[in-house]
């Protein structure tokens, strides 16, 4: 009897999740642009390797752990992300702060989240919601609508809902940011009750996961390229686990570089 593979790399279940809507997906034009569309989906990964990595996919590393520290400081100031990014400011109404940020819904919630888990491990309540009802017009529409947190066989597993997620910009920050997040929860649950749970799964359930037209040739480059030989898996160490000040210096070790000192190289991973 064959095995299941119930977890993934992110590397791989993004391109897992690729070539499905290459093939299967279906044409829609929300606001008039083309894309292909799977609905409702569930992307699974292994939460210790959060980071896609692929030569034809060109991420902006730096950017992604300064927008994770970002999201975790309750930050939504332009000014914070946009010496990462020289781009980012057309997404904010006023160029000055993020009407959709992830920062305030996720920190306003967190102590209510770490609470229910300490008084209750096995709690089904440990739900915090990102999405903001009855939004108004804006260039920042939150793409996700909730998070819940579950403490099972000493793992944290996250089960993320997004309303939308564009396969090429969006889901290589997002799982990544997702993680980050977990940690903050994680390490706050292990810090209150001196436990030693580990990053478990993150199940990520896309209401639309799409592909833009404008990005189907760089797709096609980077199905033909396939799985990189050697691929770089980038595991995040079991001693962050119980530190947020651990997590945090290593999010800046990582916006200068993607270090060994902190990333830990493990090529034989899930091969």
């Amino acid at each position: 009897m064959s095995s299941i593979k119930l977890a993934y790399t992110a590397t791989d279940a993004w391109l897992y999740r690729l070539r499905n809507i290459v093939v299967n997906g279906l044409k829609e034009n929300p606001r008039g642009e083309k894309t292909k569309e799977l609905l409702g989906k569930t992307m699974v990964v292994d939460m210790n390797y959060p980071i896609i990595h692929h030569p034809e996919r060109q991420l902006n590393y730096k950017f992604m752990a300064a927008e994770a520290e970002f999201i975790a400081n309750g930050d939504n100031r332009v000014c914070s992300l946009e010496r990462y990014n020289k781009n980012i400011a057309q997404f904010s109404d006023d160029r000055r702060i993020f009407n959709g940020n992830y920062g305030e819904p996720f920190n306003s919630q967190l102590e209510y989240v770490v609470r229910t888990l300490v008084l209750d491990q096995s709690s089904r309540q440990a739900v915090l919601t990102i999405w903001q009802p009855s939004p108004v017009k804006s260039r920042d529409i939150r793409c996700t609508i909730s998070m819940q947190f579950l403490i099972r066989n000493n793992k944290i597993y996250t089960v993320v809902n997004m309303r939308s997620s564009d396969i090429i910009w969006g889901i290589a920050y997002d799982i990544f940011n997702f993680v980050i997040m977990t940690l903050r929860v994680l390490t706050r649950y292990n810090e209150d009750t001196k436990s030693n749970v580990e990053l478990g799964i993150l199940s990520l359930v896309a209401g639309s996961s799409h592909l833009y037209e404008r990005h189907y040739i760089l797709a096609d480059k980077i199905l033909t390229a396939g799985r990189v030989d050697d691929p770089i898996e980038i595991k995040v160490p079991k001693e962050t686990h119980t530190s947020w000040n651990l997590v945090v210096s290593s999010l800046h070790q990582c916006m200068e570089d993607i270090s060994p000192v902190f990333w830990h190289i493990d090529p034989k991973y899930h091969k």
